[in-house]
């Protein structure tokens, strides 16, 4: 049950898509540049926040909006005023905030591996 419409799915699938791939360019860089591992603790918020962006389009549910009781539809907000299908987006929502997380989490330790170049 989407609490988001085709705009609003396109932008959050653009901004997921674009924060992966900084994030993955910026992680590029700090390998190839030789930072500290755990320098690389800093995409853990990139990271989450791509995976989110990807999720909320493919599950057509806006976490944000869920919290708030209300849908976009690419009209501009309104309440969702039937308890059920409140209950359901709350549902997804939740959904997409846990496996944004594991996500997120499993994005940072594959980030942490150390590189060691071949000789």
């Amino acid at each position: 049950m989407p609490n988001i419409g085709p705009l609003e799915i396109r932008k959050r699938q653009a901004i997921g898509l674009g924060v992966l791939a900084l994030s993955a360019a910026a992680l590029g860089a700090m390998v190839l540049g030789g930072a500290p591992v755990a320098t690389r603790l800093i995409l853990a918020p990139f990271w989450w926040l791509g995976v989110l962006g990807i999720l909320q389009a493919r599950e057509k549910t806006c976490v944000a909006l869920a919290a708030q009781g209300i849908r976009d539809m690419d009209n501009g907000p309104e309440p969702i005023r039937d308890p059920n299908e409140l209950q359901s987006i709350q549902r997804q929502a939740r959904r997409v905030r846990q496996w944004s997380l594991v996500a997120a989490a499993l994005l940072t330790g594959l980030s942490l591996i150390p590189y060691v170049p071949a000789r």
